[in-house]
Parts: C-alpha cells; structure tokens; sequence
C-alpha cells in the first residue's frame, strides 16, 4: 500500500512550503508530490528546493485549471509512483497523520468506497455549513447560483445535521475537494477532473463519475482538517464578480455534459444567468460602498 499526497500550486508556494514541512515527516504518506500549475511568479523555483528522495516538484505543462494540474499529479503518482492511495490536497489546509490513517483504513476495508474526506473547519475551529452534499437537482443548482435565494431558501442539497447525528462515519453523495483521498486505481480508471472546467464544481463532476461507475463517498464525521478560506484562489481572483462568473461557467459545463439538459432548458439558463450577474454587480457595487461608508 503506497500513498501519495497531491498539493496543486499556483502562485502561492510560500502556502504550498508550509504544508509540506509539515506533513513530509507523516508515516502514514509515502510520497508528496506538488505539481505547480504555471506559476507567473517564481514559485516552481522555490518549491523545487523542497525536493527529496520522497518529495517531488513538477511543471505543468500549462495552467489547465485545478482539475488539469490535479490530474497531472494524480497520473504521475499511479504511473511513476505506483501510488495505491492519493490524498489530493489544497495548498490551505491542515491536517493530522492520525487524520491520513483514518481514510485509507476507509477505502482499504470497504470495497465500493473510492472517496473519503474528514469534516472541513475553518480557521477559527467552527464546522462548515457545506461538509458534503447531495447530488444537485437541476432546479436548486440554477438557483442556487443567485446569492439572493441562497442566502434566503438556503439549498436543498446540503444535508441535514439529522442525517449524520450518532454516526461515525456516513455515506454521502459529494464532499469538498479541499482534502480528500481517492483509491488511486478506480480515479484513474473511472474518474479523474473534467479538464474542460477550469475551476468550481470539479467534486460535484467526480462524485459523479465515480457514482455512476458503482462506488461511493464516505464522510468520516469523527476526523477533521481545517481550511483556510481558499487562499491561493483569494490571491488569483481578487473580485466577486470575476469569480462568480467562473462558477456558472462551470456550472453550465456541468449541467450540459453530466445532466443532460436540452437546448431550450440551456437557454433558460442562460438568461437566469444573466440576472445573476446583474445581481453580483450589484452586490460588488454595494460592498464598495460600504466599505467608502465606513472609512470616512
């Protein structure tokens, strides 16, 4: 059994440094492997100090998006590696080795689970609200991109705390791509990230997958790791609006490839969309100037 961690940097390899410092001592994973995806500053340069005999730095060919530059590290520790596990890792996240051990025994003693995640926290110790969800119904992930509606009806798609009260560990349709493990030979086999999504939604594609093939995602409710509000995307993308944009792109992507939606349905879609960027602008609009507000 042979266990890789996959770290995807994108100019952030102070971040990136800092996992692996602390992680790289872990018995419980055999190789890391942190695959910088076309940095524009001198990360690649900087993480290649890092290399060891266990430790491996390597190019992206291209900034493919997370899925693409993921996909280039997964491959690599299947092929070269012969990795028989891969913990696939932000660049802000925390985590224990007991934490590592916990979802290998997961996938190693239940032979239809090919995702394992722990509880995702973030900074201040509190449990998020989207720990893992449904697979979407087409109506509510419309919606649902609309902060408006979120904020107000919420999502039907996240679980309820009633569904995981009492239990260990449960089975769940999708849960967060932050930290999570996959059985190395079924990713390849049957799943791996839709490279045609640069960013967003990419574990709601690979649940799906991985689903459809016949395996299931476990939550482990009594392990956890904490997440740093997505600091190399923070860094990247700066405005809402922007990134906003980037995930109803991903969305669209999603619903016209894996739900299968038909022409007239896509441009329904479409013109909802463009009420949500009249939304999002606003709410930029109105940020801005509360924040004026408050200087003054």
């Amino acid at each position: 059994m042979i266990t890789s961690c996959v770290i995807l940097n994108y100019n952030d390899s102070q971040t990136t440094a800092k996992l692996v410092s602390k992680i790289r001592e872990y018995n419980s994973i055999d190789y890391i492997v942190i695959v910088d995806n076309k940095s524009t500053d001198d990360s690649y340069e900087i993480l290649k100090q890092y290399e060891t005999s266990t430790v491996y730095v390597i190019l992206s060919p291209q900034n493919g998006g997370y899925g693409y530059g993921n996909n280039v590290g997964i491959l690599y520790s299947y092929e070269e590696l012969e990795a028989t596990h891969i913990l696939i890792a932000n660049p802000d996240v925390e985590f224990t080795e007991e934490c590592v051990n916990e979802l290998k025994e997961t996938i190693l003693f239940n032979e239809n689970v090919a995702i394992t995640a722990p509880v995702m926290k973030d900074s201040s110790g509190k449990v998020s609200k989207t720990i893992a969800w449904r697979m979407p119904h087409l109506v509510d992930y419309v919606l649902k991109g609309s902060s408006l509606y979120y904020n107000i009806f919420g999502s039907k798609m996240i679980y309820t705390n009633k569904y995981f009260k009492g239990e260990k560990y449960s089975k769940v349709d999708i849960v967060p791509g932050s930290l999570l493990m996959v059985d190395a030979k079924v990713m390849v086999s049957y799943g791996m990230y839709d490279e045609n999504i640069f960013l967003y939604c990419e574990e709601t594609v690979l649940a799906h997958k991985l689903r459809e093939a016949g395996f299931d995602t476990v939550l482990l409710l009594n392990k956890s790791y904490t997440h740093y509000h997505s600091t190399s995307i923070s860094k990247t993308y700066k405005s809402f609006d922007k990134t906003k944009k980037i995930l109803l792109s991903s969305k669209m992507c999603y619903m016209k490839n894996y739900m299968k939606i038909n022409k007239r349905q896509e441009i329904l879609i479409r013109c909802f969309n463009i009420l949500i960027y009249f939304e999002t602008e606003l709410i930029s609009v109105t940020k801005k100037l509360i924040k004026n507000v408050r200087k003054r």
